[in-house]
């Protein structure tokens, strides 16, 4: 789960919202992060149609990404631990669910070449994972620690395969570059559920926001207004 604030001031928000964005859109989608996972997706990934998985789906960053490449045209399989969860991801995209707990990860230095794309907010024994199971010039967005901070893995998804695994950061990155994902984010990676994983709910709702999290309850972000 992810929290952003949400002001309603869209004259503050300015530069970075294109066209017809509304800044509920925009605080929905963390304002950067989960589109540029899949704009790195999209652009290194084969074309649409192609296999791609994106891990912790229910999260901010996994809600967002499964639509995105969803509507690109691209099969998703959403990966999570909360099966419970199935049907809402199918609802927003998801081709194919599957459930972290069963999953059988190998240990090979490679394993089937499954996906022509990955979006990683897990890291961790996950993300080691994703690199045995690229397909050949497959690329991985990362951005997230939730399953651990350390990579355990070869060489071998890189130099046999010529794996790429792309750091999205959401810090540093260059002006210009936030502009071309604002603008896909207005266009063709637009969000077409953000009323299902954007939650808008007020201060006095915060205890109960953060009981659901701390309980790994909680579904896509809430979304908090300042000012009523």
């Amino acid at each position: 789960m992810k929290l952003v604030t949400f002001t309603g001031d869209k004259a503050r928000a300015g530069a970075f919202l294109p066209g017809d964005t509304e800044v509920i859109e925009v605080t929905g989608t963390d304002r950067y992060h989960p589109v540029a996972h899949a704009n790195a997706v999209a652009a290194h990934a084969k074309s649409s149609g192609a296999d791609v998985v994106v891990t912790g789906a229910t999260g901010g960053v996994g809600c967002m990404a499964v639509q995105s490449l969803a509507a690109r045209g691209y099969e998703v399989t959403a990966l999570t631990g909360k099966p419970a969860e199935t049907d809402f991801l199918r609802a927003i995209g998801a081709k194919a669910v599957l459930d972290r707990h069963e999953l059988q990860m190998g240990t090979k230095p490679l394993e089937k070449a499954s996906w022509s794309g990955a979006v990683d907010a897990v890291g961790g024994e996950t993300l080691a994972w994703l690199t045995r199971t690229m397909q050949y010039r497959g690329c991985i967005a990362s951005s997230g620690l939730a399953g651990g901070h350390e990579l355990h893995t070869t060489v071998m998804p890189f130099i046999l395969r010529g794996v790429k695994l792309l750091g999205i950061d959401s810090v540093m990155c260059p002006a210009e570059t936030r502009l071309e994902v604002w603008r896909r984010l207005a266009t063709d990676l637009r969000p077409t559920h953000l009323d299902r994983i954007a939650n808008l709910i007020g201060l006095d709702d915060l205890p109960s926001a953060f009981t659901a999290l701390l309980k790994g309850e909680a579904q896509g972000r809430y979304v908090v207004r300042l000012r009523g």
